[in-house]
C-alpha cells in the first residue's frame, strides 16, 4: 500500500500534512494505539475490503466508564464499517470521564483520525463521528473547535448523536448530514430529552445550507443504550449524504500531476467534467493503469448515484428530486448521464407530490420546537400535523417515518379533556 503523503479534498483547499506512517501501516483487523497522553489510547478496526479500496472514517466517543466497551465495533461493523469501507476509531480514555480534560480527548481524537489517515488510504471529508451519553462532550467541542473546515481536521460528512450529552449548538454550515437520538426511557436523564430535541431543531433550522437530509428518532421502552434500530438509521442517512456531498478518491504519494484537477473535479461532485477531461489526457501522458483505475471510480460512483435515485423515487419524491438535480449537474455529460434522467422520470411525473413533500418537511422544521410537551409525550395539537405528514411526505420516506415514529409516541390529552 503506497504511503500517503498529502490529502486533497477540493481544487480550493491546499494540501495538509500528516504524520509519517506508524508501523500499523496497511495492517487488518482490529487492534489498540497508545496516544500520547497518558491514559488515552484508540481502537481500530479495518473491514476486510478489495485492493486499492479507498476508505473513510467512522469515529465513535463513548459514554461516561464506556471505555471497556472501545475494543467493539459490533454495532459499527456490518452497519457502517464493512458496507461502506469505513475504518472504524474508537476512543479509549482510561478515566472513564468525560468531562475531565475534554480538550485532552478531543487532541487524541485528532491525533487518532491524522495518524489513520497516515497509515491508510483514507479520503479525508468521507465519514461519520459518533458518541454516546458523555461522549457528547468531547465531541460536541471538537465539532464547535473545526467543523467550519471539512478536510483532516474535521473529516466528516455527517454526525450520530446517541443519546449524547452534546451541549455545542449546531452550526448552519454546508451539506452535513445529522442523526439525533433519545430514547423515552431515558428522557430526563441528564437532560438528554432537553439537548438532544434543541440539538435537531437546531439541525432543521439550518436545512437551508445542510440539506433536507436530517433524522431524529426515539424509540418507545427503551433505556439509556444505543439500538440497532438507531445504527440503521443512522447508517442510511449516512449513505445518502456521503454520496451527495463527500469526496471519493484518495490521493496517494506519486500521483501524476496531471490527474490532480481531475481527481478534484471528481471530489466536487462534477463527475461528467472530470470523465470528460480524462478522456481527452494524451495516450501515454499518464500511465494506463491510472487512467483506468480512475475511470473506473468514477463510473463506479455515478452508478451509485443512479442507484440511489432510482430507490428515491420509490420511496421518498422530495429527497429524490433534491438528490436527483443535484446529482444531474454533476453527471451532465456523462455516459450515465441518460441512466439518471430515467431514474428521475417518475419523479418529475409526480412534481406536485415532490413539491408537497417539500413543503411537509418546512411545515416540520417549524413545528418540532413545539412538538413535545413533557418528556417523551406528544402535545395533542400536534398530532394531526404529524399525521398530514406522513401522508404528504409518503409512509416510507425519510420524513413519513420521522413523523410516525412520534405518532408512536404518547400523547398528551387535547385540551379540554
Amino acid at each position: 500500500m503506497p504511503l500517503l503523503a498529502v490529502v486533497v479534498l477540493s481544487a480550493g483547499e491546499p494540501p495538509a500534512a500528516l504524520p509519517k506512517a506508524s508501523g500499523n501501516a496497511g495492517k487488518a483487523g482490529s487492534y489498540q494505539v497508545q496516544c500520547g497522553q497518558a491514559g488515552y489510547s484508540y481502537w481500530v478496526n479495518v473491514p476486510a475490503s478489495p485492493a486499492g479500496t479507498h476508505f473513510g472514517l467512522h469515529v465513535f466517543f463513548h459514554g461516561q466508564n464506556g471505555q471497556g466497551g472501545a475494543q467493539h465495533f459490533g454495532q459499527w461493523e456490518d452497519r457502517l464499517l464493512k458496507t461502506y469501507d469505513l475504518i472504524g476509531i474508537n476512543m479509549c480514555y482510561a478515566d472513564g470521564d468525560n468531562m475531565k480534560d475534554t480538550g485532552g480527548k478531543v487532541a487524541a481524537a485528532r491525533a487518532a483520525v491524522l495518524q489513520v489517515m497516515a497509515d491508510y488510504p483514507v479520503v479525508p471529508g468521507r465519514g461519520m463521528v459518533a458518541c454516546f451519553s458523555g461522549g457528547g462532550l468531547p465531541c460536541g467541542q471538537w465539532y464547535a473547535e473545526a467543523a467550519r473546515n471539512r478536510g483532516p481536521a474535521w473529516p466528516f460528512t455527517a454526525l450520530a448523536l446517541y443519546s449524547a450529552n452534546y451541549r455545542s449548538g449546531v452550526q448552519p454550515l454546508p451539506e452535513t448530514g445529522w442523526f439525533v437520538g433519545v430514547n423515552q426511557q431515558e428522557w430526563t436523564l441528564a437532560q438528554l430529552g432537553a439537548t438532544q430535541t434543541a440539538r435537531f431543531g437546531e439541525a432543521l433550522a439550518a436545512i437551508a445550507k445542510s440539506g433536507p437530509d436530517q433524522r431524529f428518532l426515539c424509540l418507545p421502552g427503551v433505556g439509556h443504550s444505543i439500538d440497532n434500530r438507531a445504527v440503521d438509521a443512522a447508517a442510511e442517512l449516512f449513505h445518502r449524504v456521503d454520496l451527495a456531498y463527500a469526496p471519493f478518491i484518495h490521493v496517494p504519494e506519486g500521483m501524476p500531476r496531471q490527474l490532480l484537477p481531475i481527481i478534484a473535479q471528481a471530489n466536487d461532485g462534477n463527475l461528467g467534467a472530470a470523465a470528460t477531461a480524462l478522456a481527452k489526457l494524451k495516450p501515454g501522458a499518464v500511465p494506463a493503469e491510472a487512467v483506468e483505475d480512475l475511470q473506473k471510480r468514477i463510473d463506479a460512483r455515478a452508478a451509485a448515484q443512479v442507484a440511489l435515485i432510482t430507490s428515491l423515487a420509490a420511496n421518498d419524491l422530495h429527497l429524490a428530486a433534491f438528490y436527483g438535480n443535484r446529482f444531474a449537474k454533476g453527471l451532465k455529460s456523462h455516459a450515465r448521464e441518460a441512466e439518471l434522467t430515467a431514474a428521475m422520470a417518475p419523479v418529475l411525473k409526480e412534481r406536485k407530490a415532490a413539491q408537497a413533500a417539500a413543503g411537509a418537511l418546512d411545515a416540520f422544521a417549524k413545528l418540532f420546537p413545539q412538538v413535545f410537551v413533557k418528556d417523551a409525550t406528544i402535545a395533542a395539537q400536534a398530532v394531526p400535523a404529524l399525521e398530514q405528514m406522513v401522508k404528504a411526505a409518503g409512509e416510507r420516506s425519510n420524513l413519513g417515518r420521522m413523523a410516525a415514529d412520534l405518532l408512536a409516541l404518547p400523547h398528551a390529552p387535547a385540551p379540554g379533556k
